[in-house]
């Protein structure tokens, strides 16, 4: 009998499958390039003065909502 997590994996596998069906490599590809590079972390903290990493969460996945009215912008 499979457990939660085959079931899971079997799914997005099915899923997965059925979405490469619907764009193209190509097409992918071309969004890709068209959006911006990534940051690059390692660069940003070992450059000078202050440097901060943080985290806004509108929900947890152990403790539910946790901001009602979630404005990412206004909570930075």
């Amino acid at each position: 009998m499979p457990n939660i997590l085959d079931e899971i994996v079997a799914a997005k596998r099915i899923e997965l499958a059925e979405s490469k069906t619907q764009v193209s490599l190509a097409d992918l590809e071309s969004v890709a390039d068209g959006q911006p590079r990534p940051l690059n972390l390692s660069g940003a903290l070992l450059g000078g003065g202050v440097r901060l990493i943080a985290e806004v969460k509108k929900a947890s996945p152990s403790r539910g909502l946790l901001v009602p009215d979630f404005d990412h912008l206004k909570l930075a």
